[in-house]
């Protein structure tokens, strides 16, 4: 995507108990998650939550700072999680250093100022991005309900002025987790625990993955 992985990279989260291990500073968290009937009724009651809120004057400057793409690509959501990643973290990367021809450099030129569904337009008809789907699957972050008898997703934890904000391109707009009070990596993980428990029987389905310096 023309990311410099001398300086930031993915690390697989081997366990909550050891985020020590993950390098610092990290910029975002890839959640994989099972796609079950209690996750879907906890995000319908989370959006409605949110919904009353959205107009408040901090969570409305939030979602106004927050980079957010529908996902309309069926089994993009890998892709799309990454790009949620990159493109909430673009002042840190200093993309326009490392590549200024890639397609990530291209794509945050065209779609500075369009709406989430038009970001959504705008991959569905890119060539690059099938090459991008194809490449992810094989890192790991394409769809792995071929490989299970699971429905599985995949969403992105980022931090937006110092708030925990979760973004998941299935949801009508991104979700303004709360205050940061331990750090995105750790804030980030202890919101993916509280989402094993409502999964007690699917606890094997979870993975994650930290976007953060490369050493």
């Amino acid at each position: 995507m023309g990311i410099d992985t001398t300086k930031h990279c993915f690390h697989d989260i081997l366990s909550f108990d050891l985020l020590m291990m993950i390098p610092k500073p990290t910029r975002a968290v890839l959640l994989m998650y099972p796609i079950t009937k209690e996750n879907e009724e906890f995000h319908r009651k989370e959006e409605s939550e949110q919904q009353k809120g959205n107009e408040q004057k901090e969570i409305k400057s939030i979602l106004e700072k927050s980079f957010f793409i529908k996902q309309t690509i069926s089994n993009a959501c890998g892709t799309i999680g990454i790009l949620h990643a990159l493109s909430n973290n673009v002042s840190a990367l200093n993309t326009d250093d490392d590549n200024k021809d890639s397609f990530f450099s291209q794509f945050m030129k065209d779609n500075a100022k369009n709406s989430a569904s038009e970001r959504a337009t705008y991959l569905e008809k890119n060539n690059q991005v099938a090459k991008l789907h194809e490449s992810s699957a094989k890192d790991g972050f394409g769809d792995a309900s071929e490989h299970t008898n699971t429905r599985i997703h995949f969403v992105c934890y980022a931090e937006i002025d110092d708030h925990l904000v979760l973004f998941d391109g299935r949801r009508p707009f991104p979700i303004v987790k709360g205050k940061i009070k331990s750090g995105l990596l750790e804030d980030a993980s202890a919101d993916i625990k509280s989402l094993i428990q409502l999964n007690q029987d699917a606890w094997k389905e979870f993975s994650a993955t930290a976007f953060a310096a490369s050493s």
